[in-house]
């Protein structure tokens, strides 16, 4: 064990040293500063006072219980709720029942049984008796924290019914009002049981059975995890975190993170995942529904057993919200969207998917928390090893070993690691698909005799936006662009889930005229994807030549600094939505055609907090490493590297178009689009995903591994993510168990314990 120790010990002492005071600083009345003050050791006196759903409320065992698993023995809960009680109670008993106890914090709600109509509270006595509540504990005890919490919607009690809430969110607004006018704490769990609503009325019922009081899985899925955001625990989490060095960092918030860290976490290591997304899934849960899958038979390990989740929840009846369970008729990429046989599912809803990977991270136990690289020497190092890393909030985190499971590559960029972006020439590695593809841009491509000029046919008035000049670059010269990003858009026809879209700020006509043009020159269809996913709902992805891709808008991308990004991502989400608003609502567009999208909007259940939008960009490729194995064409076509998988790939080359051009015959062009059987499945050579060993000893880069542009183009698949993740993981548990780099793992014992866990390295 003293190798191990030393280690510890070396980044520890490292971060120790890095540490400056202000990362420990303690905060004002924040909201983060009640779980803050548990995290820093100080024990504090919980009273809860309420109505029966704080009183018998599976919410109160559960954030003690978390509470106490975070930070054991430091607080102490009383709850002296009533069942059935009110405000006028709440007055009449709040010195017995809270002051007298000397609370450090107080948890309030009374709004849900004030709307009861025999009670006959108005709102603004409800206001009154709630702010005389305060005053009274505040005067009693004053160095207090007060939480003022909002609860769910009611159904099954109309008008007449003994416990009717006649305008409840009313009554809930008066707890948001007193909450911000008194400089309180809310936790505002109406908002978040109303998105549950919003995914219709079963669902609700099954978490909250009686319609007014959630179960246990109701108060675990919405009201706990709303309420822990309230005391500021991912805040107290980051700080806390920073006390320990763990054995595994993983850095990411994506698919491959997500098995990566649980798979760190089975094989009993120390880990931590620092998510730089305030949610988790990556593409999986921002729209990518419709898994491009490839053949099947590859997907093992924590991999397959998140597709064999997706179907067991479209197994439950209370799933199909919005349609018949018997009516959907959707088919998968390769295989049956929902196939009973391998009880695995590949198509889903984007919430389902982001329930799916916290459900399998929490039963993990993953300690999570929140937080972007800082760009600007945020990952530190002694020699070849990362001791730690710093985030923007100026935290910072210590490990042993580290993987980078960003699709931007970020961590691996600031360890030093060398990397590369743009389309190599074919004859770097002996290929014959990489580079520029002149030649090969007959898909996705821009109907014939669409003029690039801004003035048609006058070359004198200027390019249209987005068009570069005519080349002379022969095919397979190599460039520093990469493919084209669009959003997984995720669309419902369905009135009663549907958002309509609006026009986007900023919105200029002129910027889709290629748009106009495309109809003039007899595009009718394939301005986007309507793949089916349940619930009546699409991933609806890039197709056509004038399309949601937002072609030669993302270059910057990959090595720009984060307020650039976001920039970036802006754009192409404001070309998106400006897209379907012209195909809808512009004059220029034919009538049937508007007709024909007419329908289309955002489903209200899907991103509630983005606008109903995707938060995740499709970064199709970024920065990639380079390492003393580099994977190219020929490793996919003729099966090269084989002996050392990591897991496999089977997907088709597909790289996006780059670029839109003026091309030889004077009009428009697309430029890039390459999509090419790989010939069957392939192995992916762990060696791929380690950086040189003179570069650094301890991080392995699962996502942003060593590869060619057009190998990646098939590579870059979310179920594959997931299966380098858990490798990426398995790996550097092997490296913190045997005291040695990455690099230097004896791989049959890697491959024994890749096979153990249901991985897939090879097909007959």
């Amino acid at each position: 064990m003293k190798p191990v120790m030393s280690l510890r010990a070396l980044a520890a002492l490292y971060i120790a040293l890095c540490v400056t005071p202000f990362a420990w600083a303690p905060r004002n009345n924040t909201l983060d500063q009640i779980a803050l003050r548990l995290a820093n050791g100080e024990n504090l006196k919980i009273v809860i006072y309420g109505t029966s759903l704080s009183a018998n409320g599976a919410w109160v065992k559960q954030i003690q219980e978390n509470l106490a698993e975070r930070y054991p023995g430091r607080a102490e809960w009383i709850n002296t709720s009533g069942s059935g009680k009110n405000s006028d109670w709440g007055i009449e008993n709040v010195q017995e029942r809270v002051v007298r106890h000397q609370p450090d914090v107080v948890i309030i709600e009374f709004a849900i049984n004030d709307s009861v109509a025999r009670f006959n509270i108005s709102l603004s006595k409800a206001e009154s008796n709630l702010r005389r509540i305060v005053s009274s504990i505040r005067k009693g005890v004053p160095s207090v924290q007060i939480v003022l919490q909002t609860t769910n919607p009611v159904l099954d009690r109309p008008p007449g019914h003994d416990g009717h809430r006649r305008e409840l969110e009313r009554y809930y607004n008066v707890v948001r009002k007193v909450a911000k006018e008194l400089d309180l704490h809310l936790s505002d769990q109406a908002a978040a049981w109303q998105h549950v609503l919003n995914q219709g009325p079963n669902r609700f019922r099954r978490l909250v059975p009686d319609g007014l009081h959630p179960n246990a899985e109701g108060s675990s899925e919405v009201s706990t995890p709303t309420l822990l955001d309230t005391l500021g625990a991912k805040h107290a989490d980051a700080v806390f975190q920073q006390h320990r060095t763990h054995d595994i960092l993983v850095y990411g918030g994506t698919s491959g993170a997500i098995t990566a860290a649980i798979q760190a976490k089975r094989m009993g290591k120390q880990v931590l995942l620092v998510s730089p997304d305030p949610f988790l899934g990556g593409l999986t849960s921002n729209g990518l529904g419709w898994t491009d899958l490839g053949d099947a038979r590859t997907i093992g390990g924590l991999s397959r057993e998140f597709y064999q989740r997706i179907y067991e929840h479209y197994g439950k009846p209370d799933s199909w919200v919005w349609q018949a369970q018997t009516s959907f008729r959707g088919q998968g990429q390769g295989a049956p969207a929902r196939d009973d046989k391998t009880r695995t599912m590949w198509t889903f809803e984007p919430h389902v998917a982001e329930r799916t990977f916290r459900q399998m991270i929490e039963e993990a136990k993953v300690p999570v928390v929140y937080g972007r690289l800082d760009l600007d020497g945020g990952v530190l190092k002694r020699g070849d090893r990362i001791v730690g890393i710093r985030t923007t909030d100026r935290n910072i985190y210590s490990a042993i070993t580290f993987i980078d499971a960003t699709y931007e590559g970020d961590l691996m960029a600031g360890a030093g690691v060398s990397f590369t972006t743009g389309r190599e020439s074919n004859s770097k590695y002996g290929e014959t698909m990489n580079g520029n593809q002149m030649g090969r841009a007959t898909k996705n491509q821009i109907p014939k005799g669409v003029s690039p000029y801004r003035k048609k046919d006058n070359p004198k008035s200027g390019l249209l936006p987005g068009i570069e000049p005519a080349t002379t670059d022969l095919d397979g010269l190599g460039d520093e662009r990469i493919q084209a990003y669009c959003y997984r858009m995720c669309l419902t026809n369905l009135p009663e889930n549907r958002v309509r879209i609006t026009k986007p700020k900023g919105y200029r006509a002129s910027d889709y005229e290629l748009v106009f043009r495309s109809l003039e020159a007899g595009q009718t269809a394939d301005f986007f994807k309507l793949d089916t996913i349940p619930n009546r709902k699409t991933d609806s992805n890039n197709t056509g030549g004038v399309s949601t891709d937002f072609i030669g808008r993302n270059y910057r991308y990959p090595n720009a600094p984060y307020d650039e990004r976001e920039r970036i991502a802006n754009a192409h989400r404001d070309w998106q939505l400006g897209l379907i608003w012209t195909l809808q609502n512009h004059p220029r567009v034919p009538e049937n055609i508007r007709k024909r999208y007419a329908d289309w909007g955002l489903p209200r259940d899907e991103f509630p907090e983005n606008g109903h939008w995707p938060r995740q960009i499709y970064v199709r490729e970024a920065r990639r490493m380079l390492a003393d194995v580099v994977i190219d064409e020929n490793s996919l076509v003729k099966k090269l590297g084989s002996p050392f998988s990591a897991g496999m790939g089977s997907y088709k080359m597909d790289s996006h178009n780059v670029r839109r051009i003026v091309g030889p015959d004077g009009f428009v062009m697309n430029e890039g689009d390459v999509q090419e059987s790989t010939k069957g499945p392939y192995a992916i050579d762990y060696r791929a995903m380690l950086p040189k060993s003179s570069e650094c000893s301890n991080l392995i880069v699962p996502i942003c591994l060593s590869a060619s542009h057009i190998a990646y183009g098939s590579i870059r698949m979310e179920p594959v993510f997931m299966i380098l993740g858990q490798t990426a993981a398995t790996l550097a548990s092997m490296s913190v168990d045997e005291y040695k780099s990455v690099q230097t793992i004896d791989y049959q014992r890697l491959a024994n314990r890749l096979k153990a866990d249901q991985q897939v390295l090879n097909l007959p």
